[in-house]
């Protein structure tokens, strides 16, 4: 049976998914300390409970990869281009299809505001990251993407640093007297 480049891409990212679940997972235990506190309040938790949503969704994604890969039909261009007559054009493309690398965008995303939160602090690099996911997932409205952002921020600060008395960086230089001002 021939296997279409569609089921050989879902591998290929399956496998990426599970090794960066398994690597993060293995970086949590490594280089985070570990803490006498309440399960919750350790630096271990949070991470750790990440990677292995990260694991889960790999498998979910390799499940449906493996339940799905008998039932792709190949894609060739031939079956494409007998398929519209003459006077038929082909059809707009779907949301999905203009949109195929923006897990690209959002992993860059994410990647840049783990670079930034020990210097911008939680609560300027978490606004700044929630907004830039806002705007990459299709939110348009500049007032919906910042009232989402701040929104956030304003719960995982109370959540964490408040309720559950949870650390957050202040960043550094000016930055430590706006997240001051929340937190």
């Amino acid at each position: 049976m021939k296997v279409s480049p569609r089921a050989r891409k879902l591998s290929v990212e399956q496998l990426i998914w599970l090794g960066l679940g398994m690597a993060a997972l293995a970086a949590v235990f490594i280089g985070v300390p570990s803490s006498s506190a309440t399960a919750l309040q350790t630096p271990r938790f949070w991470p750790a409970a990440a990677a292995g949503v990260m694991i889960a969704a790999g498998l979910l994604i390799a499940l449906s990869a493996l339940r799905d890969r008998g039932r792709l039909p190949p894609a060739t261009a031939e079956s494409a281009a007998t398929s519209l007559g003459p006077t038929q054009q082909a059809e707009e493309p779907e949301p999905d299809v203009l949109r195929k690398h923006n897990h690209l965008i959002l992993i860059a995303i994410i990647a840049a505001y783990v670079a930034a939160l020990p210097y911008l602090g939680y609560v300027v690099a978490t606004a700044m990251m929630a907004w830039g996911l806002a705007w990459a997932t299709g939110v348009r409205k500049v007032l919906t993407a910042t009232l989402a952002s701040l929104t956030y921020v304003a719960l995982t600060t109370v959540i964490f640093g408040v309720l559950m008395n949870v650390a957050l960086p202040r960043g550094r230089g000016p930055f430590v007297d706006i997240n001051s001002f929340f937190f």
